[in-house]
């Protein structure tokens, strides 16, 4: 995310969205979405009862006292506790605008989609 935010990132789906990755030791996914002007963003799916609360994602700044620069993330475990993420989940962005209203949203650099007419809201 570092290189997308400098402007030298060569492909942006390799930085956005969700992609397998290991943090301190740990295996899971991470998470990033381009959403500069929500309130808030949240991963949400089956893992978590579609439950925004359960994962909030974290804003992303420029470095201590720069701005924000849009981009939300998060890293999620995989494993069987709550927290953890199972799988083969299906999930989505759960988006608070400004005005309050919420709404989830597909991630737009998955690597797979429902057919429709499934809803993601679960």
């Amino acid at each position: 995310l570092d290189q997308l935010q400098a402007g030298v990132f060569p492909n942006v789906a390799d930085a956005l969205g969700c992609h397998a990755t290991r943090r301190n030791g740990c295996f899971g996914l991470r998470f990033a979405v381009w959403a500069p002007r929500a309130r808030s963003v949240a991963v949400v799916g089956d893992f978590n009862g579609w439950d925004g609360r359960a994962s909030p994602m974290n804003r992303r700044t420029r470095g201590v006292g720069s701005g924000f620069t849009g981009i939300w993330e998060l890293f999620l475990p995989f494993g069987a506790s709550r927290a953890a993420l199972p799988l083969g989940s299906h999930y989505g962005f759960e988006v608070r605008t400004a005005h309050g209203a919420t709404s989830v949203r597909i991630d737009p650099f998955a690597q797979e989609f429902e057919v429709p007419p499934i809803d993601i809201g679960g």
